[in-house]
């Protein structure tokens, strides 16, 4: 339930702060291969209104997607994805990682022996005619200590699925070095544990109409070795009553639909459909990055909260949720279905789609479940609420601005920073010499408005035109 607006409200102001992590450090993104350095500014306004904004291209991500992912060798399945994409690695790539661990597993232990040997070397005989040996040299023991600790780590990094504790290691621990996160994996056990009834009809039974059941197991593609993970995991096919029969489950972190178990495809599409719906990934980094210092740990931004595109470009916008998660410290992956909702074309090969247009992305914690204009309300009844769309149009220009002096190739590297500059530009505009409006001002300002931003100010200057004689903003008389 959204907070009436009073007067109270009207007095409080937007503030913009620096995402930061947990360590309190600033916290930059990347954005695919396109962009790096990027901030995200997050914003704090009435009625505890906050808004997390960040501006990129979009990467499209093809999680829960019914035909994202397939088996190989199949002339009826032409998946959209590469099985690479969700996780898989090809024998020759792990039987490579296989000998880097074994390597650095031999440098480690070798170094182990040697450090045992010295001081083997150094211990009394016990023959009292013998002079006792001298002590290994410091020196040596400290520069070989690191020597180890440096190896333990590259083979722990060669591992992957380190663990100290042996005993909670996975499964095929230093044999496979990859896990699935695309397809929805099972082992065969915990597929032979699981079941479902479905109602596939009805039937005549005893001259009675009765619904006719259907009793499920997931079937997984386990007939392949090299489909195995590391977890002793394969993925599971879809059955003949799943939108991408033959294809394999692709999933979500959290069901969408929980009528059907986490097995079934339909589980992650909304009810009655048979396609995805637009949706973004939300990186794990970003997640409690509205932790700022000064202020209580609020709760982060979460699945299923709703994020505004506004695309810079044309003007589209979009509301859309998290359903998605990613690990990295990166923004702007996206659904095909919202990749295309913004304007966005489809190539042949989906991954080399164009998606080289920017867009504004507007997160809001805490609003599942709810619209973008019952956000932007609260935050339209600042005080300063005019300045919000400026605040906004400056996080959009630093991406637009951000250049690449290597080669085309090379991400941009976005160099400034919106929060100074529009303290600077605000600051500039009781001065002689006041500053420009950002070059993407007119289209996140007409977007926002399109969202149901709507600020007291402009309603009463809708309502009364003639009131303060022209000008967007307020001033005092």
């Amino acid at each position: 339930m959204v907070e009436p607006l009073t007067l109270r409200h009207m007095v409080e102001t937007i503030t913009a702060k620096r995402a930061y992590s947990n360590k309190y450090k600033i916290q930059r993104y990347g954005s695919g291969d396109a962009y790096t350095n990027l901030l995200v500014v997050n914003f704090f306004g009435p009625a505890g209104a906050r808004a997390s904004a960040y501006c990129c291209n979009m990467n499209i991500d093809m999680d829960a997607e019914p035909q994202a992912y397939g088996p190989f060798g199949d002339p009826k399945i032409t998946p959209i994805e590469k099985l690479s994409n969700g996780g898989w690695l090809d024998t020759a790539t792990n039987a490579a990682k296989k000998k880097a661990y074994d390597d650095a597993v031999k440098i480690f232990d070798d170094l182990g022996k040697k450090k045992a040997d010295l001081i083997a070397k150094s211990k009394p005989s016990g023959d009292p005619t013998k002079p006792a040996p001298a002590p290994p040299d410091p020196k040596a023991m400290a520069d070989l200590d690191k020597e180890i600790e440096k190896a333990k780590q590259a083979m722990k990094d060669a591992a992957v699925f380190w663990d100290d504790d042996p005993a909670k290691r996975p499964v095929n621990f230093g044999k496979i070095f990859w896990h699935w996160y695309g397809p929805l994996p099972l082992t065969p056990a915990e597929a032979r544990a699981r079941s479902f009834d479905e109602k596939v009809g009805e039937e005549i039974v005893n001259g009675k109409t009765v619904p006719k059941m259907v009793h499920r197991k997931p079937v997984l593609d386990d007939k392949k070795p090299y489909l195995e993970d590391v977890n002793g995991r394969f993925p599971v096919i879809q059955s003949i009553y799943e939108p991408g029969t033959g294809y394999y489950v692709s999933a979500f972190p959290q069901r969408v639909n929980t009528a059907f178990p986490d097995w079934d495809q339909r589980s992650y599409l909304p009810p009655n459909s048979t396609a995805q719906v637009p949706y973004a990934a939300l990186s794990l980094v970003l997640e409690d990055a509205t932790n700022v210092p000064g202020r209580p740990n609020l709760p982060g931004l979460r699945l299923n909260d709703i994020v505004l595109g506004m695309r810079l470009d044309g003007g589209q916008s979009l509301t859309f949720p998290f359903l998605d998660h990613g690990y990295k410290p990166k923004v702007g992956e996206c659904s095909m279905e919202a990749f295309t909702a913004l304007g966005g074309q489809l190539a042949a090969n989906v991954n080399a789609s164009d998606n080289r247009f920017l867009v504004l992305f507007l997160a809001f914690p805490q609003s599942a479940g709810q619209s973008a204009d019952s956000m932007l309300t609260k935050f339209a009844a600042a005080a300063n609420a005019d300045d919000f769309p400026v605040m906004l149009a400056f996080v959009a220009q630093a991406t637009l601005d951000a250049k690449n002096d290597r080669t085309k190739s090379s991400p941009r590297e976005v160099d400034g920073d919106p929060v100074t500059n529009f303290q600077r530009w605000k600051a500039s505009q009781v001065t002689r010499s006041p500053g420009v409006l950002p070059s993407t001002f007119a289209v996140v300002d007409q977007a926002l408005s399109n969202a149901g931003y709507s600020p007291f100010t402009q309603r009463l200057l809708k309502r009364h035109p003639n009131l303060l004689g022209g000008g967007p903003w307020l001033t005092r008389p």
